[in-house]
């Protein structure tokens, strides 16, 4: 199956399965939705996540790119040693 294949499966059931009866009532009651309250929203989820990647790129001081595992890895482990640092707590961590 492609939804397992692809590591979507969870999604796909935990999700989206979820919201089938939501949606099925929404249109069997005909109610309709404003796209553009949406595209506004996404806009401003846009503009948060672009500033927080920013702090994050200025926090490391370089960028990456945060959705690649392997380069999140190195970053959180290797450069800031986040898992050193979780076995001796310290009040000053960022």
């Amino acid at each position: 199956m492609k939804l397992v294949s692809f590591n979507q499966w969870a999604l796909f059931t935990d999700i989206e399965m979820k919201l089938v009866p939501i949606l099925a009532c929404m249109e069997t009651r005909a109610i309709n939705i404003d796209a553009s309250v949406f595209l506004k929203f996404s806009d401003i989820l846009k503009s948060k996540l672009t500033k927080l990647e920013k702090k994050i790129f200025e926090e490391v001081g370089h960028s990456f790119s945060i959705n690649s595992h392997v380069q999140l890895r190195q970053v959180l482990y290797e450069e800031l040693k986040l898992d050193e640092e979780a076995e001796t707590p310290s009040k000053d961590k960022k």
